[in-house]
């Protein structure tokens, strides 16, 4: 330990004089804090100063990884705003097929609303009743015009409509990045559903598009 007072220390200048990594740098400070504070409490026996030092480090370490989760976060919203400019005309016109235009009801345009919600939504946690709530009609109903209009649940077209964006992101951008851009808050899950649809796993639809 008192060994290592000396390369953190060393580290820690090199890291403020290129006013960089700001994250490593508070990492490295909490680190050479707990050094500081073990090499001067060691021959005092002042055990409490290794307590201090502790509490230092554990949170310059968790600084550091909340951190990390920000910049995760803000790289898959960059990723959510570039998917939405890549969202042709062709994905609505697509979409309204799924529609029984002949008459329009008010049944049909209450689908198609939900429709429109689910198309701009998509990537956050969407529940039936917050849709129900946006056209003013029970869930209940809401649930029952959705399948007898397009044939699927809000569910099924949900999922399909996220993995069917996923594949656009997949060639040129990691799993776990494209889950999260598509509203899946879990990679695993998100793999188990794309292979459920696709028959293919992310990675082996990965492949196949390079090949």
């Amino acid at each position: 330990m008192v060994f290592s007072v000396i390369p953190l220390s060393y580290l820690t200048w090199r890291l403020a004089l290129s006013h960089k990594h700001k994250t490593q740098l508070i990492f490295l400070l909490s680190s050479l804090s707990f050094a500081i504070l073990f090499v001067v409490g060691l021959p005092t026996q002042k055990y409490w100063l290794y307590y201090i030092g502790s509490i230092i480090t554990a949170g310059g370490w968790f600084y550091a990884v909340y951190q990390d989760i920000k910049a995760m976060k803000a790289h898959s919203e960059n990723l959510e705003a570039k998917l939405a400019e890549q969202t042709s005309s062709n994905d609505v016109i697509k979409i309204r097929q799924l529609v029984n235009e002949e008459s329009p009801t008010r049944a049909q345009q209450i689908v198609e609303q939900t429709i429109q919600s689910l198309t701009e939504l998509y990537q956050h946690n969407i529940e039936a009743k917050q849709l129900a709530d946006k056209v003013n009609v029970s869930e209940s109903y809401l649930m029952r015009n959705f399948k007898k209009h397009t044939g699927k649940t809000i569910k099924q077209f949900l999922t399909e409509y996220r993995i069917t964006q996923a594949k656009k992101l997949l060639p040129h951008n990691s799993v776990t990045d494209t889950a999260f851009a598509v509203g899946f808050n879990n990679s695993n899950y998100f793999s188990t559903v794309f292979k459920k649809t696709t028959g293919l796993s992310p990675q082996q639809y990965i492949e196949k598009q390079t090949t």
